[in-house]
């Protein structure tokens, strides 16, 4: 096959394509777009290409007609299959049109609370969280028991208004994770003491885990992202707090080592005042699996940042 027949089908604008397979685009900016169906799968418009956050990969046009045509059709395991139906498809939709969906403005719910905190308790203790950590989480109504399925719901606040919600299984084993509809994500989950020390992590867990790590937490000011794809929410509080240091904690692999790269570019070239500060939980995928490992283990559990 030519390498211009390759190169001319890559030019066919991802939007129209992930319409023309059957998903549903959401607005997020003037150059990002997200899947209804897959969040973290971002595509940036001005340059024609996506990264799917949370598979830790991305690419051209034909790299995503592939990816989302198999989850419709096997026969786009064939690269001149995929070939084919991009050509096609500019000849059908030469104009590259396609339905601008934004998300509408929802109001945000807070679920009902429990009578009590009980599987909140637990599941964190298990999980190797600090009891005085789980009390301050409750007592500043960071975190409570929903009333019908017993999950964990945590809240983060902008001044007095709830902006962002996440909930979790209360069950060890069930990686039950839900965020509400109407989150403002360029906040997501954030708790300031006024610091100008700000540590990231990927979940909330994982900002609970290094809180219980630190001999003094209220020294920090804390932002989860709740997924790697919302990194931008760590440059809208760099435009509202006083940040001197940010210490990037996010997990071990390759999705989290991807984000780590992007922000520190970021953060050189366009915040180059900010000091940066980098780890990864050494042998481990995320902060919690290495603060339960250090219990089992007895090994020392505080880390001076």
């Amino acid at each position: 096959m030519k390498k211009s027949r390759i190169e001319h089908v890559k030019k066919y604008s991802m939007l129209s394509l992930v319409e023309d397979l059957g998903f549903t685009l959401v607005y997020e900016s003037f150059n990002y777009y997200h899947l209804e169906e897959h969040d973290s799968l971002k595509i940036r418009v001005n340059i024609n290409r996506f990264y799917w956050y949370s598979k830790g990969f991305g690419g051209d046009t034909i790299t995503l007609c592939q990816t989302l045509g198999l989850e419709k059709n096997s026969e786009f395991h064939s690269f001149i299959y995929t070939i084919l139906y991009l050509e096609m498809r500019m000849y059908k939709n030469p104009h590259h049109e396609f339905k601008k969906i934004k998300r509408q403005e929802r109001k945000l719910y807070l679920p009902r609370k429990d009578i009590n905190n009980k599987k909140v308790y637990y599941y964190l203790y298990e999980r190797g969280i600090n009891l005085n950590i789980i009390d301050y989480f409750i007592d500043y109504e960071y975190l409570y028991q929903e009333a019908v399925h017993h999950n964990l719901v945590f809240v983060s606040y902008k001044g007095s208004h709830p902006v962002f919600i996440s909930k979790r299984g209360s069950v060890i084993n069930n990686r039950y994770m839900r965020e509400q509809a109407g989150n403002d994500y360029n906040h997501c989950f954030y708790i300031s003491h006024n610091s100008s020390l700000l540590i990231v992590t990927e979940s909330i867990i994982d900002m609970m885990s290094l809180m219980t790590l630190t001999n003094n937490f209220k020294k920090y000011d804390y932002l989860s992202l709740n997924s790697v794809s919302h990194y931008r929410a760590l440059f809208y509080h760099l435009e509202y707090q006083p940040i001197e240091r940010v210490l990037l904690r996010l997990d071990n692999d390759q999705a989290g080592r991807w984000a780590v790269h992007t922000i520190v570019d970021i953060l050189n070239k366009n915040y180059p005042y900010i000091k940066i500060d980098v780890a990864y939980p050494y042998r481990h995928k995320d902060w919690n699996d290495y603060l339960v490992y250090g219990i089992k283990q007895k090994e020392n559990d505080i880390i001076i940042f």
